[in-house]
């Protein structure tokens, strides 16, 4: 009897699973990439997908609290509850503009100042619930009304609910991450935030997602019609020719590595191949940005030089923190 509970347990999760991956594709232009890259071009892949995927499950104790932070890497996160309940809030700036992260002080809220100037939603979730953000903008361009996952670089906080009546029990949740064509520059400004405050303002790291930067790449290089345009484009070729940098930075507490830093992966696991994506990545860069028009390659070079100018405030924000962390000590 235990063995067939377990079993129909494990073709649940399976159909979840499945149905999931379904309900997901529409959003998820990683895994479209994916795809395409599998059927059209096995023999020049240097990687055929992820190495650990995308999907993740948490378990988590009534009475558990998540204090402020973004998920990593600047992905698209997408969550659902399998039992128990959480309460979401999430905070966002009432304007387009990318706020600055504040930067870590001697303050005992400190983490508190990652939500100053935002708007506030609080959103309970349930089993069967996923999250649904709403929109905050009138103008915000969306395919639907809502977000119906949470966008990049989204700050937010979590709390693992009691129940009022009924046993102690934990909440298990399952989510997904991936990258959106309608979210890419968001996307772009997370994985900067990402790369210089990971150990700060986020709490893991997902750089294998520079293998589905390399597909969408690949998708836009060869496909037809191109998925991606405009400043979604512009983003994308900006990630992937600096994808070696726009990684989980090992931060060290001195004012001239970053200025100095240089990524190395020779002794990584699977360094090798994530060596050859990366010149991969560049090269399919470079090949789309070649077939530019003159007009269009100045609309990129402008986006270019903003969002290099928005590294270049963070990598200094960051040198000021490694240089208050060290006074500290």
């Amino acid at each position: 009897m235990d063995s067939l509970c377990i079993r129909e347990q494990c073709l649940v999760a399976l159909a979840c699973v499945i149905i999931t991956k379904l309900l997901l594709s529409a959003i998820s232009d990683d895994s479209a990439a994916e795809r395409f890259c599998q059927i059209s071009m096995q023999n020049d892949l240097p990687v055929s997908r992820r190495p650990n995927g995308n999907f993740w499950m948490i378990m988590s104790a009534p009475g558990a609290i998540h204090t402020p932070h973004f998920d990593a890497n600047g992905l698209i996160t997408w969550v659902e509850i399998v039992s128990g309940a959480k309460l979401w809030m999430v905070f966002r700036p009432k304007t387009r503009h990318h706020p600055r992260l504040p930067l870590p002080n001697d303050k005992a809220l400190w983490t508190l100042e990652l939500l100053k100037d935002m708007s506030a939603s609080f959103i309970v979730l349930e089993p069967g619930d996923s999250l649904c953000v709403p929109r905050l903008l009138k103008n915000e361009k969306l395919l639907i009304q809502d977000y119906r996952y949470m966008p990049p670089n989204t700050r937010h906080a979590v709390a693992t609910l009691m129940k009022r009546d009924g046993p102690y029990e934990p909440t298990v949740m399952r989510g997904y991450h991936a990258m959106n064509r309608h979210t890419m520059v968001r996307t772009l400004y997370g994985s900067i935030d990402h790369a210089l405050f990971h150990d700060v303002w986020s709490n893991t790291s997902h750089d294998d997602r520079d293998f589905s930067i390399g597909h969408m790449l690949a998708w836009q290089e060869s496909g037809k019609p191109k998925p991606f345009k405009g400043t979604a484009l512009y983003a994308l070729l900006f990630l992937g020719r600096n994808a070696a940098y726009l990684r989980s930075h090992p931060h060290k507490s001195t004012m001239t590595f970053l200025r100095t830093y240089s990524p190395d992966v020779s002794e990584v696991l699977d360094g090798d191949q994530i060596a050859n994506n990366w010149i991969w990545m560049r090269e399919l860069a470079d090949k789309i940005i070649a077939e530019f028009s003159a007009a269009e390659r100045e609309r990129f070079v402008e986006f270019w030089g903003s969002a290099h100018q928005y590294w270049s405030e963070q990598l200094e924000a960051r040198a000021k923190y490694n240089k208050w962390s060290l006074e500290a000590d």
